[in-house]
């Protein structure tokens, strides 16, 4: 019979681990970093192609077109115009920020969206991250245009509210040591 214990491995030296932890970070480095600048080159190849061609020819290169192309590009306008405006984004662009950017072309183009400043002050605080999702970067933009939580209706302070629970949720995941302990009296 086959009890518990038998099936636990013998302990693997942390500094095996930690070895496997590195090969796995440095191939998901890679991938991000290749995923950005992929996008980036994207962005400027539909730019450059744009430019060179007469008004009424670049729409027609997409699917969706009624005198489209017979095999167009495998996206739409709008997401070809989400690329060019990342391509053009200098801090995007901007390989030493690589390492905290998305890599979802849609949460990168949210981000083009916010004001210089705004991008190098949420990039330095950590605010813009690789895990990022879109409505994250979206809520980047609207900052500014809170209100206080007292001076708003019922339904926008349970919105804050739920937004306040959801930001906790996410940071306790991402550092559960730091979730604190109720206990009862």
């Amino acid at each position: 019979m086959v009890t518990k214990l038998d099936s636990i491995p013998a302990a693997v030296p942390a500094a095996t681990l930690q070895k496997d932890a590195d090969l796995v970070n440095r191939k998901w480095d890679k991938f991000i970093k290749h995923a950005l600048v992929s996008i980036i080159d994207q962005g400027d190849t539909l730019r450059k192609i744009r430019e060179k061609r007469p008004p009424g020819c670049w729409e027609r290169l997409f699917k969706g077109h009624p005198d489209s192309v017979d095999d167009p590009i495998h996206y739409g306008l709008r997401y070809a115009q989400m690329f060019m405006a990342i391509a053009q984004d200098p801090i995007l662009r901007d390989e030493t920020n690589h390492g905290s950017l998305p890599t979802s072309p849609r949460t990168l183009y949210e981000i083009t969206r916010l004001s210089a400043a705004t991008k190098r002050r949420v990039l330095t605080d950590g605010r813009i991250h690789p895990e990022m999702q879109r409505h994250d970067a979206v809520s980047l933009g609207k900052s500014g245009q809170r209100r206080s939580v007292a001076t708003m209706g019922p339904r926008s302070r349970v919105g804050a509210q739920r937004e306040i629970s959801d930001t906790l949720r996410r940071l306790w995941i991402k550092f559960p040591s730091e979730r604190p302990t109720f206990s009862r009296k």
